[in-house]
């Protein structure tokens, strides 16, 4: 009976981290104005803003977002550049190897 109770609820535990992990997968992604309003509305919480500051405030992470947003786009184009070259030097066994590497160090 202790068993059985036992793994229901190790059975449960595990079940609520999936959904937990999921859900939060699933968000939608915030526009860089929703960001900057977050960012924001917490500084202003943790160090008392006035409504001048907090205006210039929110202006400099927007711009802050947009530019960083650009940057890893940047960079995503990159890495794909980089990995189109290298699978044009590669055999397809090569291939086949380094995307099972990729897998694996994802896990």
């Amino acid at each position: 009976m202790k068993k059985l109770l036992r793994l229901s609820v190790l059975l449960s535990l595990f079940m609520l981290t999936f959904s937990i992990c999921n859900a939060q997968k699933n968000k939608p992604k915030k526009t860089p104005e929703q960001k900057s309003v977050e960012m924001t509305a917490k500084l202003s919480k943790d160090v008392k803003l006035t409504k001048a500051q907090a205006t210039k405030i929110k202006a400099v992470y927007l711009e802050y977002i947009k530019e960083k947003e650009a940057l890893e786009e940047k960079i995503d184009a990159l890495k794909k550049e980089r990995n189109e070259k290298i699978n044009v030097v590669l055999t397809d066994d090569q291939k086949k190897k380094r995307e099972a590497l990729k897998k694996k160090k994802k896990k």
